[in-house]
């Protein structure tokens, strides 16, 4: 799975001080920054749960390998990402979800995809509908 840089699942097997424990053959851990896009605070939950991951790193001499999930999803992402941009045109309607405002305006998720919709700044007004 390392050198082909392949996507297989796992159980986790235990939630461990900085991370997660997986049975690959060998003691699989993913580090607590490898296994969401965003910060979690409690991975309590996470035990029994199947994740997709990519090998990070063989450590022979310790018979552990290194797991990232959040490579996984970074790279979903970024298809995702090129998918939706490829299908956007200038003056198109679109639907979102306001995630949050400013006073120049508000991010909007379009698809997993972050927009912004300007607010005109002398009518404090956005310039296009967001429900």
């Amino acid at each position: 799975h390392f050198e082909d840089q392949d996507v297989f699942e796992v159980v986790v097997a235990d939630v461990v001080k900085g991370g997660l424990v997986a049975d690959v053959g060998v003691r699989g851990f993913i580090p607590a920054s490898m296994v969401e896009r965003h910060f979690v605070e409690d991975f309590s939950d996470y035990k029994g749960r199947t994740l997709r991951v990519k090998v990070k790193e063989i450590d022979r001499e310790n018979n552990k390998v290194i797991l990232s999930q959040k490579d996984v999803l970074e790279q979903e992402f970024e298809a995702n990402k090129v998918e939706v941009m490829a299908g956007l045109q200038e003056g198109q309607v679109i639907e979102g979800t306001v995630q949050r405002l400013t006073q120049f305006g508000a991010f909007v998720d379009v698809g997993g995809v972050d927009g912004m919709a300007v607010a005109n700044v002398q009518t404090r007004k956005l310039k296009t509908e967001v429900e």
